[in-house]
Parts: structure tokens; C-alpha cells; sequence
């Protein structure tokens, strides 16, 4: 029964507003997803380098070995390659995901504005005629009851 009362108008913008935000979460969950993958692919690359730097200093002889060979790594570049890779991995992502709501604000905008100036052309269109209506029943009631008279400002005319 509420469906029947939307106009054409109100119709047309819900679903073209409808349509936009659809994409805009689609492409947003596209874009976490994107995040998501370069952050397991920071975890994965750096327990690899943090596993290999671990292979080395336990295959060290002698324990001094194995003391510089964890100083050289702690202090070294353990991890750094993963984070150089994170870093421009992320900034992809973002760059791709600023790209693609972008690209689908740029598409969806319009029809989002031409719906709703339609809308408000509809609403003020139909605000006027029961405006014109409502006029029309005071002058019709102030008829009826004699009000209305020949001077046409809605008091008798007086008579002198």
C-alpha cells in the first residue's frame, strides 16, 4: 500500500540512489579487500626474512658467531625489505581505491542530480496545486457561508 503512494519522481531517485551507494560499498569492500592482501603479504614476507635471519644465526659455530650474527640482523635490515614492499604495496591500494570511488561518483553523480532536481521540481509542483486547491475550497467555504463579498476581499460589502 506504501508503494503505490510513491511518486514516479521519489522511485527514480531511490533506486538511482540505491544504485550509487551499492557501488560505492562494492567498491569500498574491493578496496579493504586490496588493503588486506598487502598487510598478509607484509606478515608472510616478514616472518620469511625474520626465518632466514634466524636459519643464519643458528647455523653459526661458535656462540660469539651466533651473538654478532643476531646483533648484525637486529640491527640490520631484518623485516625492511617486507616493510619497503608493504609501503608500496599500500600505497597502490589506496591510490586504486581513491581511482575507483572516484571513477564511481564520477559515474553515478549525474543521474543523482537530474533525479533529485526532479524531485524537488515534483514536490513543488504538487505543493502548489494543493496550495491552488486549498485556496479554492476557502473560497468555495467563504461562498457558502456569504463572506465573500462584492468587494472580493472575503468581507460584506457595506452598504451605506
Amino acid at each position: 500500500m506504501f508503494a503505490q503512494a510513491l511518486s514516479p519522481a521519489v522511485k527514480a531517485h531511490c533506486d538511482v540512489v540505491i544504485n550509487f551507494h551499492t557501488d560505492l560499498a562494492r567498491r569500498a569492500l574491493e578496496s579493504l579487500q586490496a588493503i588486506s592482501e598487502v598487510n598478509m603479504r607484509l606478515t608472510k614476507e616478514a616472518m620469511a626474512e625474520l626465518g632466514e635471519a634466524s636459519q643464519r644465526m643458528l647455523a653459526t659455530a661458535k656462540p660469539a658467531e651466533q651473538l654478532a650474527s643476531a646483533r648484525g640482523d637486529v640491527g640490520g635490515d631484518v623485516g625492511g625489505n617486507a616493510l619497503r614492499n608493504y609501503q608500496q604495496g599500500l600505497a597502490d591500494a589506496l591510490a586504486r581505491a581513491n581511482h575507483s570511488l572516484a571513477q564511481s561518483a564520477e559515474t553515478h553523480l549525474p543521474n543523482v542530480s537530474r533525479t533529485a532536481n526532479a524531485l524537488a521540481d515534483d514536490m513543488v509542483r504538487k505543493a502548489n496545486e494543493e496550495g491552488a486547491k486549498a485556496a479554492e475550497r476557502q473560497r468555495q467555504t467563504l461562498d457558502r457561508m456569504g463572506l465573500h463579498g462584492a468587494n472580493g476581499q472575503g468581507r460584506p460589502a457595506l452598504s451605506h
